[in-house]
């Protein structure tokens, strides 16, 4: 819904010249409820699914590794939360580089995975 209300409302408003009341569907205004709905998204969502999704791949040669990164990204995602309601601003820093590499190594374990599943 963000990203849909982003691509349409806000684009087609910018090329309008049309800015009033803009800033609160602006992704990037911190004070926009469109901020929180994305934070939201990245922080307790991709956490909480981090979470369901880890023991899924147990039985993998890279199952363990793939279990533990999931894990410790969804820790540093569900952080992420605590870090938003509480304006932890130092935490909010690096929250998104150590989302960005647990989640990216996972994902390319897991493709790994996927690949050597078809060659079975």
């Amino acid at each position: 819904m963000n990203y849909f209300v982003q691509f349409s409302v806000v684009r087609l408003s910018i090329l309008k010249g049309q800015f009033e009341g803009l800033e609160q569907f602006v992704q990037w205004n911190p004070n926009s409820a469109f901020y929180s709905l994305n934070l939201l998204g990245w922080t307790l969502f991709l956490g909480l699914s981090s979470f369901f999704i880890a023991p899924i791949f147990l039985k993998e040669k890279k199952g363990n590794l793939i279990k533990w990164l999931l894990i410790l990204n969804g820790i540093t995602c569900v952080l992420g939360t605590v870090a938003v309601v509480f304006e932890i601003m130092i935490y909010l820093a690096i929250y998104p580089l150590l989302m960005t590499v647990l989640i990216t190594t996972a994902s390319v374990l897991v493709g790994m995975v996927f690949r050597r599943r078809m060659f079975e």
